[in-house]
């Protein structure tokens, strides 16, 4: 193994990290969803899920300052205060979790969420009663459990903002700026708690670029050749790594 003296990875390792990362933007350049799916994970490999969490959360800053402006305008603040709330309470639970558990046990829990997420997205479930003020609290908590602790809260998130039936301007921006206040809310918890370490900075800062160019290579792609059979195989590929990382931990 060449050691590269960073982080105490293998030149193998870095690179293998760095391609989940390109995966990971490309996955949420195209989908709209997967990067944290993928990304945790498999840093999660050759990392702890910390370190895999904060790089996932610095790496990721630049697009929700990019994407800020825009749901800033469209989003109804109302409808989703609730569920911001929840997020606020829940996700420094979920990042106490994350820091203090064994590491070991958290990989494992992190691939089980992946694993959960998958099947949920797969499904194409919607929330079919009312979405009231309770169940969008309900569902704060819950992503904001999920993020804190696994950094994949988005999905509990985007499935009941999906199913309130507003116009498809105003659900995007909903998602967007709950989505961006959740990555706001975890990457402040993270600091607070101290995980922001040196080398993961400057490992997050060497990444971002290749995170963002993939991002857009992704969206391009979805443009020219979107269609639904990758975004199987895209929730397959998530669901083969999560076995991989549970059967490299058991």
């Amino acid at each position: 193994m060449i050691e590269t003296g960073f982080l105490d990875l293998g030149l193998g390792e870095v690179l293998f990290g760095l391609s989940g990362i390109m995966v990971g933007g490309f996955l949420r350049g195209f989908l709209g969803f997967g990067a944290a799916l993928l990304i945790v994970p498999v840093l999660s490999i050759i990392l702890t899920p910390v370190q895999a969490i904060v790089i996932l959360m610095i790496i990721e800053l630049p697009n929700v300052v990019y994407l800020m402006p825009s749901g800033l305008r469209e989003f109804d603040f109302k409808s989703i205060s609730v569920m911001i709330l929840g997020m606020l309470i829940a996700v420094p639970v979920g990042a106490y979790a994350l820091v203090s558990f064994d590491p070991k046990m958290m990989k494992l829990v992190i691939s089980v969420i992946v694993l959960a997420l998958v099947a949920l997205l797969a499904s194409g479930w919607k929330f079919k009663g009312q979405v009231s003020r309770r169940v969008m609290l309900a569902t704060g908590i819950v992503g904001g459990l999920i993020h804190g602790s696994a950094g994949m809260g988005g999905p509990p998130f985007v499935t009941v903002l999906l199913s309130r039936g507003d116009d498809a301007q105003r659900t995007r921006a909903n998602i967007l700026m709950t989505l961006n206040c959740m990555s706001v809310m975890s990457a402040a918890t993270l600091f607070a708690y101290g995980t922001f370490t040196a080398s993961l900075i400057i490992a997050s800062c060497l990444s971002a670029p290749f995170y963002i160019a993939f991002t857009a290579i992704g969206s391009r792609f979805f443009r020219k050749a979107g269609n639904e059979y990758f975004r199987k195989a895209a929730l397959i590929i998530l669901a083969l790594i999560a076995l991989m990382v549970i059967y490299s931990n058991a």
